[in-house]
């Protein structure tokens, strides 16, 4: 199955474990690449799996 390169506001969120409302704001700030077309965002799915792995790799650090 071929992956996507971009996926909609609504896949990223499933994807991402996000709500929409927590979702835009992240794409507006450019902490999740991905651009505008027709009002629409489009999210790139490397950049959201990177967004993903870094989320992931703060959570399961340790305190010193």
């Amino acid at each position: 199955m071929e992956q996507k390169s971009e996926l909609t506001a609504v896949e990223a969120a499933r994807k991402a474990a996000l709500r929409l409302d927590v979702l835009y704001p992240l794409l507006r700030v450019g902490r999740i690449p991905a651009r505008q077309v027709n009002g629409r965002w489009l999210v790139s799915a490397r950049g959201l799996d990177e967004y993903i792995e870094r989320r992931k790799n703060r959570s399961t650090r340790l305190p010193k």
